[in-house]
């Protein structure tokens, strides 16, 4: 898988994450599309829930996309989720 190879190379440079990246963008992507929770749909739902409804915002309409804390990323999926 090409794409993902790319995706996972490009946030382990971006963000020095090293051998980390993979595990990472596998997590995220398994959150994506975790229909229990709502896929995608759910996903962005807990970062509204959690108040960062402008910041999910960012993300899907036209511009500039604001930036996540570390903070911010606990406080919508928790921190047990962060870890894992």
């Amino acid at each position: 898988m090409a794409l993902l190879d790319g995706l996972v190379t490009e946030v382990a440079d971006r963000f020095g994450l090293g051998a980390k990246a993979g595990p990472l963008v596998s997590g995220l992507l398994a959150s994506l599309t975790d229909g229990q929770q709502g896929g995608i749909a759910g996903f962005l739902d807990r970062f509204r829930q959690a108040g960062l409804g402008n910041l999910v915002n960012s993300w899907i309409g036209h511009g500039g996309n604001s930036t996540l804390a570390p903070e911010q990323l606990d406080q919508a999926l928790g921190t047990d989720t962060v870890e894992r």
